[in-house]
């Protein structure tokens, strides 16, 4: 390209220098300069199809670069945020809790005996099932900066800025009844013959005696609570 371009300046410079010289007298001035003008569109206009070339191939660029970065935080089967970017978004909410002195809590949501669910019907039908409750934990979830994330497996978890226990126990209830409300079929739940979901809360507001980690743990312990229990249920 940095050829092309200095062709042009070479081309563009004889013209000039032609004008401003009065050389074009004869027939025969006139055809060079002619030619040169010529020569001069030509590279120009190759210039414009490089120029149109290089703006397409950077925006497929961009395109491909947007698509990656997606695809780096959202987790293909449920199309929510993956592990990975949660957790980015958590050292977010935490500094930013932390400096307003704002409480943040966290939901850990988990599918109540989906092993055995996969088992009699299927791993593809465990996938529907996944995306079913990952859809309807959205649509609880409305707030814009509430966080909804797949955190493994059949595990959810849900971070909610700015809530308190309170609130946060009310969403995880909500949460709880509409996923029962879906109805789907579980032969193996023994007692409730559907799909169910256990959640545990914690609720704190950052500060520098707390982590991150330890919150989550603290929401992990509620929820293993809830399973001890007997499912379906909010443990704090």
């Amino acid at each position: 390209m940095n050829s092309i371009f200095a062709r042009e300046d070479e081309v563009l410079k004889n013209a000039i220098s032609a004008l401003e010289d009065n050389i074009i007298e004869t027939d025969k001035d006139k055809e060079l300069y002619r030619n040169l003008v010529e020569e001069y569109k030509a590279l120009l206009e190759q210039t414009k199809r490089i120029t149109r070339i290089s703006d397409m191939i950077g925006n497929k660029l961009n395109c491909v670069r947007r698509s990656v970065d997606k695809a780096s935080k959202i987790d293909f089967l449920t199309n929510i945020y993956n592990r990975r970017y949660f957790n980015e978004l958590l050292i977010k909410e935490w500094k930013s809790c932390e400096e307003s002195k704002s409480f943040l809590s966290i939901l850990m949501i988990d599918v109540d005996k989906f092993k055995r669910y996969n088992d009699i019907y299927g791993h593809l039908s465990g996938d529907k099932c996944l995306k079913r409750i990952s859809e309807e934990i959205k649509n609880v979830v409305k707030e814009s900066n509430d966080i909804v994330s797949r955190y493994g497996g059949e595990e959810f978890i849900v971070l909610i800025p700015n809530s308190d226990l309170e609130k946060a126990k009310s969403m995880a209830e909500n949460l709880r009844k509409n996923i029962e409300l879906l109805g789907i079929v579980h032969q193996g739940s023994e007692k409730y013959k559907i799909v169910t979901v256990s959640i545990g809360i914690a609720s704190a507001i950052p500060n520098e005696n707390l982590s991150p980690e330890k919150l989550i743990n603290l929401a992990d312990d509620a929820l293993y609570r809830a399973k001890n229990c007997g499912r379906n249920r909010v443990s704090l």
